[in-house]
């Protein structure tokens, strides 16, 4: 295995935590003109005069000027509650722009890479402690633009260039089609859409009810020297619930992290793979009739007459224990209880719920269940259940809201039928196969975080939107569905101002060196085309040519110059083949190919990583005109896979 270095720096969104004060003062951000922002339809109408009254005043001003990681000029302080910094790189470096990151979770305080990078890129980097929305971002951005013409004693005009990944996608979209003025570029990254949340967690949780079993022959078949076939060992259902897990977007390579895809955490009972499921308490509370209703009304997969809803009936979970024996702290108080009567569980890391039971009266328990030693470990806010746990006492588990969960896909299909990846849920007229729930949890998700956008593609300034090809949290097909809205919406204008660069071998987190690649240089090569573009109208590279599969799979080409982009391709053989088996001891040749991007940039290192443990070593690479070529000789001590 290889991967292939461009030149860029490296850029990592860490927070750092030192900084220091000097001057103490109160500001308020002036207008031109005094015309209040307006909201229309839930979301602030903000241009670069208008009035936001909430976040008007600056307060608790500091300014420094500093030296590391590289001199700049630091000013903070606070608009409304939240805390925001400033960093101005030196006059010498400075060429009129401003970077900004939005996430609704982040700190204030920017990180020493992300301060050097800017100040590398002429920019100065503006932060904001997170919430929802866009409107604290859109003041301390027209504040940091004054503070800045102020302290280089200069008119020209500066420019603004907003990112947000993830969750931060949400705002970041949210800025782009109803703010003017305020930022002139945006690099929405790894990005969500009305039907992202918490959609993809639970269609990765009934993939794991039914296919959990042959996750580790799926995975293996895709996996580099696999057999290529994930349908080999799959019967009937299992196929048909694996195709309708793809044709939600979620990449068939993500597999291949089995761990992540079906999930690894441990939920409130202590089970694994509740953290799939943890967007279930907003539905709940938000829809509190959906278990009853997925179990009890036709047309719902819980009373469906297929070998898929008789799978779901019989996997179902409805019992009652007794309390057995009480455990207590030194102090006296309930820390656990033992219970019989719990039946042998086939599918033990599905979330239960869990009551005691008082008569008619059913009160939730919080806390662990070990369903090998039947041992209930209490957690917090048992108050009420502590009044009647008892030995003796009737405790019911129920995992009936955890099944419904996974299937609640099926009860979102959206009314706009754009929504491509729910046609399967569809009619040929239009119409939903199944019972549509009145509340939709994705589109309430979206407009919250985002500030109340649409999604309508309909925005101002130069976009660049960056997405990764195998992302099972926000998959790609949310970047492609935007694209196609952008499209209808700025008709012949789109190319002048939107381009959408995929990314290979790269998902959400990054956690797993061995198979993903950190995009994090895309990322810094998207801030400095943006702001060239908006700046200077210099043009970037063409948007990635890809194409979408039947079953809803986004697929880029081999061939770096023809499928556009940045990103290098990567041909890897080993003894001529895509694959190959070989005696421990025997000496295994690989081959790697690499073309460079048609964008003038250059492959300049390549480092080797045999036997899949995330550490590579750097090797000789051979250049040409187009790319790069390098060959490596490796020798198995023991037996493995790849």
């Amino acid at each position: 295995m290889s991967t292939i270095k461009l030149h860029q720096e490296r850029f990592r969104f860490l927070f750092a935590f030192s900084f220091m004060c000097t001057i103490i003062t109160r500001s308020v951000i002036a207008q031109t003109t005094a015309i209040p922002c307006i909201e229309v339809n839930g979301a602030w109408q903000i241009d670069a005069t208008c009035i936001d009254a909430l976040y008007n005043n600056v307060t608790d001003l500091k300014e420094s000027d500093e030296t590391v990681p590289v001199p700049h000029h630091h000013i903070s302080g606070k608009v409304g509650t939240s805390d925001f910094n400033i960093y101005l790189p030196s006059p010498s470096a400075w060429n009129n722009r401003l970077f900004q990151t939005t996430y609704p979770l982040q700190s204030s305080v920017a990180s020493p890479d992300q301060i050097a990078f800017a100040s590398a890129s002429g920019a100065g980097i503006v932060q904001v402690t997170g919430l929802l929305g866009y409107r604290t971002e859109a003041a301390v951005t027209k504040y940091a633009k004054k503070a800045a013409a102020k302290y280089y004693n200069s008119s020209a005009k500066i420019f603004a260039i907003l990112s947000g990944g993830s969750g931060g996608s949400y705002p970041t979209t949210g800025a782009m089609e109803n703010t003017k003025g305020v930022w002139e570029g945006y690099v929405p990254f790894i990005v969500g859409s009305p039907v992202a949340l918490p959609y993809s967690f639970f269609a990765r949780t009934y993939a794991r009810f039914v296919l959990g079993d042959k996750g580790e022959m799926i995975a293996d078949a895709i996996r580099p020297g696999g057999s290529g076939d994930p349908y080999a060992t799959l019967n009937a259902l299992e196929k048909q619930v694996f195709d309708e897990v793809l044709l939600l977007g979620v990449p068939i390579g993500g597999w291949a992290g089995l761990d992540y895809f079906l999930g690894g955490t441990r939920n409130n009972l202590g089970q694994t793979s509740g953290n799939l499921l943890g967007f279930g308490d907003n539905v709940r509370s938000l829809d509190p009739t959906y278990a009853t209703d997925f179990w009890s009304k036709e047309g719902y997969l819980g009373m469906e007459h297929s070998p898929l809803g008789e799978y779901f009936r019989q996997g179902r979970v409805m019992v009652k224990v007794t309390v057995e024996s009480l455990q207590l702290d030194s102090a006296g108080a309930l820390m656990s209880f033992t219970i019989s009567g719990l039946p042998v569980l086939s599918k033990p890391w599905i979330p239960m719920d869990c009551h005691v039971l008082n008569g008619s009266v059913a009160i939730a328990i919080q806390g662990t269940l070990n369903t090998t030693t039947s041992i209930f470990t209490l957690g917090t806010n048992n108050a009420d259940a502590l009044t009647i746990l008892k030995k003796g006492a009737i405790v019911s588990i129920d995992n009936s809201w955890s099944l419904a969960l996974m299937a609640y896909p099926r009860a979102q299909t959206p009314s706009a039928l754009d929504f491509y990846t729910y046609n399967q849920y569809r009619n040929s007229d239009g119409t939903s196969k199944y019972p549509v729930r009145p509340f939709h949890l994705g589109s309430f998700f979206s407009s919250s975080v985002s500030g109340g956008a649409v999604y309508s593609g309909n925005f101002t300034g130069k976009v660049i939107m960056i997405d990764n090809l195998l992302d099972v949290d926000a998959p790609p097909t949310h970047a492609d569905w935007y694209s196609l809205r952008a499209k209808k919406a700025l008709g012949s204008t789109y190319d002048d101002n939107f381009r959408l660069w995929y990314f290979e071998n790269a998902d959400h987190v990054g956690t797993d060196p061995a198979r993903l690649i950190p995009p994090n240089g895309v990322l810094e090569r998207a801030f400095r085309e943006v702001a060239e573009w908006v700046q200077y109208g210099i043009v970037p590279v063409r948007s990635t040519v890809y194409t979408v599969s039947t079953l809803n799979q986004i697929g880029v080409g081999s061939d770096a110059h023809s499928r556009g982009g940045i990103q290098p391709s990567v041909q890897l053989t080993v003894g001529g083949s895509d694959k190959i088996t070989v005696a421990v001891g025997q000496p295994v040749t690989f081959d790697v190919v690499s073309q460079a991007a048609s964008d003038g940039s250059s492959v300049v290192a390549v480092s080797w990583d045999f036997t899949g443990s995330g550490t590579y070593i750097a090797g000789t690479i051979v250049r040409s005109a187009n790319g790069a070529s390098a060959t490596a000789t490796h020798t198995y001590s023991a037996p493995s896979l790849r």
